[in-house]
């Protein structure tokens, strides 16, 4: 003789919540006793998608293999993407003919883009950040960092490049250095 167990189930309705952004979707059926199963992916241009999670904030994070036990609200949980840090190597020395530029971001998974003329940087290899480089003249750069389809704010510096000695810096009345946006030097 064999044993069959029954499993009993009903069909429970899982919500989801932007948590302030807007969603292309509202809702799933799903059934108690099974797992939840794929979930969706939102994206934004602004803020990255970090999951599913019971409350809006904290909570436990809900993957594909939580079992459903009943109707529930899934709330998004976002993650702004960081504006990029620019850095300098100007202030090393009076003297220097170049300054040597970097372009960070604290999201270590973004991509950073860049444009040397001031203008809004696109998208795509032209303008792709791969590495620290070298400007020797007054430059306004203009960085975006973008992971997942969403972006930072922009950030523009410019970088006075003047080469002045130790002694013309002492003999100034008063040397003025201006800093704007969130310059790194």
């Amino acid at each position: 003789a064999s044993s069959a167990s029954i499993i009993r189930y009903r069909s429970v309705l899982v919500q989801f919540d932007g948590n302030g952004v807007a969603l292309d979707i509202d809702s799933m059926k799903a059934r108690t006793q099974f797992k939840i199963g794929e979930l969706p992916s939102p994206k934004s241009e602004r803020v990255v998608f970090r999951g599913w999670w019971t409350e809006k904030n904290g909570g436990e994070q809900v993957t594909e293999d939580m079992i459903v036990q009943s109707d529930m609200v899934l709330y998004a949980h976002w993650e702004t993407v960081p504006t990029p840090i620019i850095t300098s190597s100007m202030g090393l020395s009076f003297a220097s003919e170049s300054s040597l530029i970097s372009i960070s971001c604290p999201m270590p998974e973004a991509t950073i883009y860049y444009s040397d003329t001031g203008k809004t940087p696109k998208e795509n290899d032209l303008y792709l950040y791969t590495g620290d480089f070298e400007i020797t003249d007054t430059t306004t750069i203009k960085a975006v960092a973008v992971f997942n389809g969403a972006r930072s704010e922009y950030v523009t510096v410019v970088v006075n490049q003047k080469k002045i000695t130790l002694e013309e810096a002492i003999e100034q009345d008063s040397l003025q250095v201006k800093m704007g946006g969130n310059a790194g030097w």
